[in-house]
């Protein structure tokens, strides 16, 4: 047998080495593990939360509770205010009066935001 030549043979053995030796990589990488199926967005959110609402009527019904909710907490801040204020006197006002003022300004953007829909 000549230097520069292979057998039938040994080309055969060098395919069948090729084959085997890349075989086990190929499948390997197209059978990966199976990834877990996350569950439905809709089936990991509360019942009662606006961004999954079974019917329309769930969602004024959620909409109309938070809207009371938040008249209630501004009923609430607005008579801390006026109880702030009274104290304080005339030259005087407590920073947690402003805190209170800026939640009050945000509240009344928010139901009017929720009313406007």
């Amino acid at each position: 047998m000549a230097c520069g030549t292979i057998s039938p043979m040994s080309a055969r053995a060098l395919c069948l080495f090729l084959l085997l030796g890349l075989a086990p990589t190929a499948p390997q990488q197209n059978q990966s593990a199976p990834k877990p199926q996350r569950p439905p967005a809709e089936a990991t959110q509360p019942e009662d939360s606006p961004n999954n609402p079974a019917t329309p009527a769930k969602l004024l019904k959620w909409q109309y509770d938070a809207t009371l909710k938040d008249i209630d907490r501004l009923v609430t801040l607005t008579a801390e205010i006026r109880k702030d204020v009274e104290k304080a006197g005339e030259n005087v006002l407590p920073v947690s009066t402003l805190k209170k003022l800026e939640e009050v300004e945000r509240l009344s953007r928010k139901i009017r935001g929720r009313i406007k829909q």
